[in-house]
């Protein structure tokens, strides 16, 4: 028999799924805890005992959905050499978490947060947090020895060139171009990334000072 920590975490897991579909499915504005606890059928007062508002609910599925895809993209550069063949994996999980059904989730709360006074500032939060997650990725997959601030800024690139695409993704956009412009994106990322990873080459053009 099921233990109430372990029923606990079932209907948790059943929430998380439900609140995603119904983003995906029927946007932020359908995605109320009636129509959650509905689709993973369980009651309307299990989900709300752990979300207690729409709000709640869809900022918190959407931040730890987020961190998992994130921390997954981690756990595959365990596996890979450093150097170039873990920036070529990191950079292949985190492209495969954007075209995950979690991004389209995310984009139905960004534009309702727009709108919504109360959302808004929560929303900007919860961007905030998934990409520094997203940073954290880059960092352990680059180890570069130049100056910190460019892998930041080249790290904010690699974000958001793929959440551009993918957002092209989201709205029906033809795949084929979209891979096509992702594979030529990925080859710029992937000969930056591991140039930060180069002794004498943070910079470009920048030549060791001898003494």
């Amino acid at each position: 028999m099921a233990t109430q920590t372990e029923r606990s975490s079932a209907t948790r897991e059943k929430t998380i799924a439900a609140t995603i579909d119904c983003l995906v499915a029927h946007g932020y504005a359908g995605a109320t805890i009636a129509a959650v606890a509905a689709r993973a059928g369980i009651s309307r007062g299990a989900v709300s005992h752990q979300y207690p508002d729409k709000q709640n609910l869809v900022i918190d599925v959407v931040d730890e959905i987020g961190r998992r895809r994130a921390n997954e993209a981690r756990a595959v550069l365990e596996s890979v050499p450093a150097g170039r063949p873990r920036i070529e994996a990191g950079l292949d999980a985190l492209w495969r978490a954007f075209k995950d059904p979690i991004y389209v989730a995310a984009l139905e709360v960004y534009v309702a947060g727009r709108t919504d006074p109360g959302l808004h500032p929560r929303v900007l939060r919860l961007e905030a947090d998934i990409d520094e997650a997203i940073r954290a990725v880059i960092r352990a997959m680059t180890a570069p020895t130049g100056e910190p601030a460019q892998l930041e800024v080249l790290a904010d690139v690699v974000i958001n060139t793929m959440r551009g695409l993918a957002l092209m993704y989201a709205t029906g956009a033809p795949a084929e171009p979209l891979e096509r412009a992702w594979a030529r994106a990925r080859a710029d990322a992937v000969d930056s990334l591991s140039r930060l990873g180069v002794p004498g080459r943070a910079r470009e053009g920048h030549q060791p000072v001898r003494r």
